[in-house]
């Protein structure tokens, strides 16, 4: 058997010293005019081509890149050795190596290379006429303009270029295949079928007016995409011809999520292209763009993609590539090349596959043995991250982004080891694991399924042994393919609409692999969250598969799908929520020692538990074990598995817990040397006093070791916990702050391996305070307000009251869709007035995200035991973020004036729909009569929340009594044993039976004939329900077979005779007039579920609230003055629309509300938070300034030239530097901008005029030695001084010099102007 270890991994990072003390020889290559390939290729005279100078290497060479553009494909020739590689690497000066650009896209250039002229065509729509040079295949190009990629031209419009998420296409009402079209499409292979989609969304346009387009859809159950061709087209509807997948649950279908492109029709928004290869809206090889900002394509740069690889090593060996960035065209290793080593590389815009018809190509193609593709960052492609199809491949420490067609595959490839990879992204899969022998561990996927189902973010569809294969270690969630249930029978296929995702699957036939210490969480299919296969008898090891999953964490189910032998089939010590097989051969096989959270299926599977008490906050995606978790020490030890564990026995799961110290793992793509520049350090103080030092400055998908190590002072800071954004895909690393005796400023050193430290300058104030303002994001608005900020710092909370509120046993699963109850007193806030006496103006927030839970109040408002229901809405945050704090604290918050209810009761009926089931007749609640009653009141009328009638009873001798504070803090009616209440309203026919369900707690010595429920047809009782011999509090649920009449029905005894009496507590109560279903999950299994979250029967999710606790509202402050407008998003950010700068009567120093010259200049007012006495100033203050440009270009410059960046009066300066240096209305500058001294001079200057009038704009001198790095010289340096006028005037100039006191040979000066930014006004429904 094979053994597997976690292990430490560092990332691989080239040396530059030990390839230099490798190289014969240095070459050097810059692009024209500074290189020629006629040059020897040396520094100061480098070469002009990578391909000239790959013909010069030999074994040990190094070839630097200069900066700039290589516009070119170089296919390589020569090779290297084990011991002395052929390297090609940036030039290098100081610690910033060169940016180098290995470009596919051909400049387009009217007139030149056979390219026309630019035209307007139509409206915004510009033209220009190319030859089959340019561009690539259909659906394979891609343009740029100004360097930024723009969308493909489609119908619907994308919201962003390479955007291929389902959510946003179209989708028909109607849809017909046509099996009788089955027949060729030349020049295409396969059988083609024509199908037709229904859409009264579709454009109007003329008959046939989209013939020629492609078509992309996704059909009938979306497991395949598949690219058609349209051949007619009418108002409201598209007809193509495709090659769907050979059944008919692949055939086209309603909702389809689809769109049109390659035509010119559509065509229309800014930021769109369209090529048009095959001539389907005019002459072939013409270009039609919409260019940004409508500007003529003439004043940009517009490139197109002109070929696929950048780099074809085809022959070659021992090739090191290194900090390079690759833009269009990607990197081929075919199977003759071996050893070629990709480090820290860059490759955007890379691969195709837009056009499922063809052959798509990712942007690394891994052919041959050896390769190593390492710390690189690859994104934005139709096509795939990259392939391998070879032997012993590495694919490590990399960030594969929104690459459609996958973002790591391997097929016919052995002995991978891909791990360490962040990956996310892709229209299906995240992984392909195609791979005999091969290791997939440590990965980070999600955000696979974007617009395909049925798709695993790690799949394997091998058919055949793995031998061993292992998927271990990695985090898997996420996977947002389209999901629906609802069964169809559309063109003949029962299917579900939509299958939804999985999470890691074997599929088909695979065999021989362990799968283990997996975490998998939020997969759209949670029934599929991992999934095996029982194979069949002409499948390799049948009756022996060898699939062994251990150790996993999965907030789902394992699934064993087909139906033929389990046999060899081995899961032990996993959590999940059951493991079920359908109709499978039961062959030897081991299931047993798992931890299932639902486990209606344990009973199943014989040596298991069900217990759903197991996480610490698995609701925002913690899922380590609780302290008093039953999973503790509980594991098998499984030799090679369980190698190291804290206690006397493994724990079961993925996480092993050692007391309080993080048992996650660091899984996906690790902070580089080079990213240690971008941390940034700041302090978090929470509510309960705990103190993090947070590193921010990540790159996207990038996290630390779990090495990472910081250093305050005498304090070193180690097992860091993660915060990770799926929606910025940025990571922030908390270290929880123990030491007391830490305070002041204390400098941060850091190490990203635990042993080699640096310091990038950072200071940790760690003043102890909760509150902090790190930052406003725009310093400026005008006099007159009205313009929207945002603040960010820390320990905001909110506007309001707030009380803290702990979630307890909650699994996925809670909250992110199952209500969780909680109960508080309200009439205690009420009664101070810090909360309405409606409760409208409560609201429930999660205090890391601030996010604002949805909730109803059942009932209880205005009383000590107030229960609502909460859940997250559609945002949940485990959508978007996870979080490996205990983030299990929400709070209530109230207090704020004039606002209305945000209850919504769908969040309770949605999950429990059988609360609005028309047969539910009676349902009464002991906490609706605490609203208006107190404790001990008699019960003489109980109103029925199912119907407008109540339960009743006239005799004051004979009602039951409200009690207070029962169960879980709710109350309860006492019958004591001569009470009764008649049931008013009840239908007087059942034919459909009879279920009743009550919450019950029976007195000691009761009768166990006494009836809860007790029905009358005439004189004689028909039927009854008893509370029976049990004691304690319990959900009492059952059913009964009646069809009769009903002239009487009551609680509490015998309806009649006055015998049988009930002596019990009762909290609850619900009668249906039919039988509900056994079936698990709904019926009887949720109506019982409901009752006990309700009543904390069990180790049932709920929410506790911290009275204790108690905080007041925190408030912004201005120069003193509230600020009303504020809103709190989350702990860390806020925003507010800027108050008008307070007329000069109420502040002396102030001016007045217009917008003439403020006569002092700019007016600062400093910012301020405070809560409970504790406050905390920014260090920013917000600064009242004129916009002065604005208005100087409204009354000085033509309309349509007033831009910063227009030169207006064509003399090649723009306007706002002719605003800064010049009060004058500007005319043509005849000599240069400034004045530079004589040669004869002393010392050297430079002079210029400043305009004091300028007040929003910054003027700064910046300096150069090379025309290309770029020094500002600080607006405090000596060096730069003011010119007193001779004689004086009020031109509102000053003239200023510099005279640099450090002296260089050759020096370069330039002015730049930059407009201080002022925010913008909030959007108009803004509070």
């Amino acid at each position: 058997m094979c053994l597997f270890q976690p292990a430490h991994w560092t990332p691989f990072f080239l040396g530059t010293a030990c390839i230099l003390a490798q190289a014969a020889n240095e070459f050097h290559v810059a692009p024209p005019p500074i290189g020629s390939d006629s040059h020897p290729g040396t520094h100061s005279r480098p070469f002009a081509t990578i391909a000239h100078a790959e013909l010069q290497t030999e074994a040990g060479d190094t070839v630097f890149l200069h900066e700039g553009v290589y516009r070119e494909s170089v296919r390589f020739r020569r090779s290297g050795t084990a011991q002395a590689p052929i390297s090609y690497q940036p030039y290098t000066v100081g610690q910033n190596p060169a940016e180098v650009r290995i470009s596919a896209f051909t400049l387009i250039e009217p007139g030149v290379n056979g390219a026309g002229n630019w035209e307007r065509h139509d409206g915004p729509i510009f033209k220009i006429q190319l030859t089959p040079e340019y561009g690539l295949g259909l659906g394979k190009s891609c343009v740029l303009i100004d360097g930024e990629p723009q969308k493909i031209a489609r119908w619907p419009n994308a919201p962003a270029a390479f955007d291929f998420d389902w959510e946003a296409m179209a989708s028909p009402l109607r849809a017909t295949h046509d099996p009788s079209s089955a027949g060729p499409e030349a020049p295409y292979e396969g059988t083609f079928f024509t199908a037709t989609y229904e859409d009264p969304a579709l454009p109007i346009r003329a008959h046939n007016s989209w013939r020629g387009a492609r078509i992309d859809t996704s059909p009938g159950g979306g497991v395949f995409r598949d690219t058609g061709i349209v051949t007619q087209s009418t108002e409201g509807s598209v007809t193509f011809r495709y090659r769907p997948f050979p059944k008919p649950g692949a055939y086209a279908a309603k909702a389809d999520p689809y769109f049109l492109w390659n035509h010119l029709n559509a065509l229309d928004q800014e930021g769109e292209y369209f090529f048009d290869i095959e001539g389907v809206s005019g002459p072939a090889y013409t270009l039609y763009v919409i260019p940004p900002g409508n500007t003529s394509p003439d004043q940009t740069t517009v490139e197109i993609k002109s070929r696929e690889y950048g780099f074809d090593m085809n022959w070659t060996s021992h090739i090191h590539l290194k900090q390079l960035n690759f833009i269009g065209g990607g990197i081929e290793c075919p199977v003759s090349s071996s050893f070629i080593v990709m480090d820290d590389l860059h490759l955007r815009y890379c691969g195709s596959g837009l056009d499922a018809l063809q052959t798509g190509r990712a942007a690394v193609w891994l052919k041959g043995d050896g390769h190593r593709l390492l710390n690189s960052q690859i994104e934005y492609s139709y096509g795939g991250g990259a392939i391998t199809l070879g032997t012993n491949t590495e694919i490590a420490n990399n960030v594969i982004r929104d690459c459609m067609l996958y973002g790591v595959a391997s097929f016919d490839s052995s002995d991978l080891h891909a791990h360490h990879n962040t990956i996310f992204g892709n229209q299906g899969v995240n992984i392909h694991m195609y791979s005999p022998r091969g290791r997939f561990n440590y990965n980070h996927c999600y955000h696979a399924g974007k617009r395909v189902t049925d798709s695993a973010s790690m799949n394997s569809n091998y058919n055949g042994d793995l031998e061993g294969m292992e998927v271990a270690y990695n985090w898997v969630h996420s996977n947002v393919a389209r999901f629906n249930l609802t069964r169809t029978e559309e063109n003949g296929a029962g299917r579900p609409v939509w299958g939804g995702g999985r999470g890691i699957r074997m599929d088909t036939s695979p065999s021989n692999v362990f799968i283990h210490h997996n975490i998998v969480w939020g997969i759209s299919a949670p029934n599929l969250s991992v999934t095996l296969w029982a194979l069949d008898p002409d499948q390799t090891n049948y009756r022996n598969s060898m699939q062994r999953v251990y150790n996993n964490t999965i907030d789902g189910q394992i699934h064993i799908a087909n139906r033929g032998s389990i046999g060899g089939i081995d899961i032990r010590n996993n959590i999940c929520s059951e493991v079920r097989e359908f109709g499978a051969e039961m062959d030897p096989h081991i299931v047993r020692n798992n931890f299932m959270t639902i486990g209606k299926f344990e009973p199943r599977w014989p040596g298991n538990i069900s217990d759903n008490s197991l996480f610490s906050s698995a609701t925002t995606g913690n899922f380590e074990l609780r302290d008093d978790a039953a999973a503790i020490d509980a594991g098998e030890h499984i030799p090679g598995i369980t190698t190291t564990f804290a206690g006397d026995a493994p724990d079961v799961g993925a996480l092993e817990r050692n007391g309080s110290s993080n048992p996650h793992w660091s899984a996906g793509a690790l902070l580089r040397p080079k990213d240690a520049r971008g941390l940034r350090f700041s302090l978090l103080v929470k509510p309960n006093g705990d103190r993090y030092l947070v590193v921010s400055g990540m790159p996207e998908g990038r996290i630390p070791d779990r090495e990472f190590t910081l250093r305050l002072g005498p304090a070193v800071l180690q097992d860091h916990r993660l915060i990770y954004s799926t929606k910025t895909h940025r990571a922030e690393a908390y270290f929880q702050i123990e030491a007391e005796n830490l305070s002041g400023n204390i400098p941060v050193d850091f190490s990203l391996d635990g042993e080699a430290f640096q310091n990038n300058g950072a200071v940790m104030d760690l003043q102890g305070s909760s509150l902090l303002i790190n930052d406003v994001d725009v310093e400026t608005t005008t006099p007159s307000g009205g313009t929207m900020h945002t603040i960010s710092g820390r320990g905001f909370g909110s506007t309001g009251w707030t009380l803290p509120l702990v979630m307890e046993n909650t699994t996925g699963e809670d909250l992110n869709h199952a209500p969780v109850p909680v109960i508080f007193n309200s009439r205690e806030h009420i009664e101070t007035g810090r909360m309405s006496p409606d409760c409208s103006d409560l609201r429930i927030l999660h205090w890391e995200t601030g996010r604002e839970l949805k909730y109803w109040i059942e009932s209880g408002i205005n009383s000590e035991a107030t229960l609502l229901w909460v859940r997250y809405g559609d945002d949940s945050p485990l959508m978007t973020r996870f979080s490996h704090l205990d983030e299990s604290g929400y709070y209530l918050s109230f207090g704020g004036s004039g606002a209305e209810s945000s209850g919504d009761s769908a969040i309770v009926y949605d999950y429990f729909p059988e609360l609005l089931d028309e047969g539910l007749k009676v349902w009464v609640s002991a906490n609706r009569l605490a609203e208006t009653q107190q404790d001990g009141d008699p019960i003489s009328s109980w109103p029925n929340m199912a119907s407008t009638t109540f339960l009743t009873q006239a005799d004051p001798s004979a009602t039951p009594t409200l009690k207070f504070n029962q169960l879980n803090q709710l109350p309860a009616a006492n019958f004591n044993g001569s009470d009764y209440l008649q049931i008013n309203g009840f239908p007087s026919q059942v034919s459909d039976g009879l279920t009743v369900f009550s919450v019950i707690k029976s007195d000691p010595g009761h009768d166990p004939q006494g009836r809860l429920i007790s029905i009358g047809n005439g004189e004689r009782e028909t039927d009854n329900v008893r509370q029976g011999g049990e004691r304690g509090w319990r959900v009492f649920g059952v059913k009964r077979a009646y069809s009769d009449s009903i002239t009487a029905i009551g609680s509490g005894r015998r309806f009649a005779g006055h015998s049988h009496y009930m002596t019990a507590d009762v909290a609850e109560l619900l009668v249906f007039s039919n039988l509900q279903s056994n079936s698990t999950g709904v019926g009887m299994d949720r109506i019982r579920k409901y009752l006990e979250r309700k009543y904390a029967i069990g180790d049932t999710a709920r929410g506790v609230v911290e009275a204790h606790r108690l905080l007041g509202p925190t408030r912004f402050y201005l120069g003193g003055k509230l600020i009303e407008s504020v809103t709190i998003l989350d702990s860390q950010t806020a925003t507010f629309i800027s108050p008008p700068l307070p007329p000069s009567g109420n502040r002396e120093d102030l001016s007045p509300l217009d917008m003439s010259t403020l006569p002092i200049g700019p007016v600062s007012l400093a910012m301020t938070v405070e809560r409970d006495g504790e406050t905390a100033d920014s260090e920013q203050p917000l600064t009242y300034v004129l916009p002065a440009y604005d208005q100087w270009s409204r009354d000085n410059l033509p309309q349509g030239r007033r831009g910063g960046l227009e030169d207006s009066d064509g003399d090649g300066i723009m306007n706002l530097l002719e605003f800064a240096t010049s009060s004058e209305i500007p005319e043509p500058t005849g000599g240069p901008l400034f004045s530079v001294s004589s040669s004869e001079a002393a010392a050297p200057y430079m002079e210029f005029h400043r305009n004091t009038r300028a007040t929003d704009v910054l003027l700064c001198v910046e300096y150069s030695t090379n025309l290309r790095d770029w020094t500002t010289v600080p607006e405090n340096s000596p060096d730069l001084t003011v010119i007193p006028p001779s004689p004086p005037d009020e031109s509102g100039l000053l003239r200023m010099r510099y005279s640099p006191s450090a002296r260089s040979p050759e020096i370069y000066y330039r002015l730049r102007a930059t407009k201080i930014p002022i925010a913008d006004p909030p959007p108009r429904d803004a509070n």
